[in-house]
């Protein structure tokens, strides 16, 4: 039997959330015994600041479905379907990189304006759908852990409601998108 310390390995304490446009690769080399799956490209475009308690990522129940025949009272036959994920996270920025990435480059124009004869330049942002495509990837406290969300679909959101307390907010929802490749990965530091 193995016993419950031996499930130590957990992955705790984030301290940094990455995103990456580029979808991390798993590659296998070899066969049987002598196979070796490899991660490669972690290269993050970048290392976002999430709002605190706003990261949430999660797998619902599935949902199961019951098959009774007349004279049982247990189930003949159980199916089901997994559970849809979803992601969420705030991200308090209006940098104009950020902007572009989750609302697409020709979403974004830069501005100038007066008012009152003082001078202000910045970003006009044009909202629509885009659909976001990359890498979520999350690092632990002690940086020595990494938790991989391979090929996420996110879709950004405006919000600006609790204006004493808080700044401006890009909200991206969405899921995982199974393109036929591992969903998540977990890494530690070997060196």
């Amino acid at each position: 039997m193995t016993n419950k310390t031996d499930f130590v390995e957990i992955f705790s304490g984030l301290s940094s959330v990455m995103f990456q446009k580029n979808l991390i690769t798993v590659t296998q080399t070899g066969e049987g015994e002598n196979a070796a799956n490899t991660v490669s490209n972690i290269l993050p475009d970048f290392d976002l600041p999430v709002e605190v308690d706003t990261f949430n990522f999660e797998q619902s129940e599935p949902d199961i479905q019951h098959f009774k025949i007349i004279g049982l009272q247990s189930d003949w036959a159980t199916q089901a379907n997994i559970g849809d994920t979803t992601l969420a996270l705030n991200i308090p920025a209006t940098d104009d990189s950020l902007l572009k990435a989750f609302w697409g480059d020709d979403a974004v124009k830069a501005v100038t304006a007066t008012k009152d004869g003082a001078s202000f330049e910045g970003n006009a942002l044009t909202l629509k759908k885009k659909q976001i495509k990359g890498s979520i990837i999350l690092m632990n406290e002690a940086q020595d852990k990494l938790l991989i969300l391979r090929s996420v679909v996110l879709y950004a959101t405006p919000v600006y409601g609790d204006t004493g307390t808080k700044p401006f907010e890009v909200k991206l929802n969405g899921s995982i998108a199974n393109d036929g490749g591992d969903d998540i990965l977990f890494l530690k530091k070997t060196v």
